[in-house]
């Protein structure tokens, strides 16, 4: 397998912390999904509230994504098994 087959199935999210919140971010497809006050949503409200995700918004530039719905998705961040926290003192 080459360094290029590689990053082709590589994927990112990054949830920054600005405005007294927090915003979920996918920089590797340019996404981001609003929440009910058309701000940027966190990884807790799209966890909580996976009809956040808009059908038709899925990363799709990744082979492995291409087949699987908005469900998985919304399983994936339900399951809470893709967060990983950060925390600078």
């Amino acid at each position: 397998m080459s360094g290029s087959d590689l990053l082709s199935d590589a994927h990112a999210l990054t949830e920054i912390y600005y405005d007294d919140q927090w915003h979920l971010y996918d920089p590797t497809s340019g996404l981001s999904y609003n929440n009910h006050l058309g701000q940027v949503a966190s990884y807790k409200e799209l966890r909580l509230r996976p009809d956040l995700i808009p059908p038709g918004s899925l990363p799709m530039h990744l082979p492995a994504l291409r087949n699987l719905d908005r469900d998985f998705f919304a399983g994936l961040f339900q399951a809470g098994i893709v967060h990983y926290y950060y925390i600078d003192k």
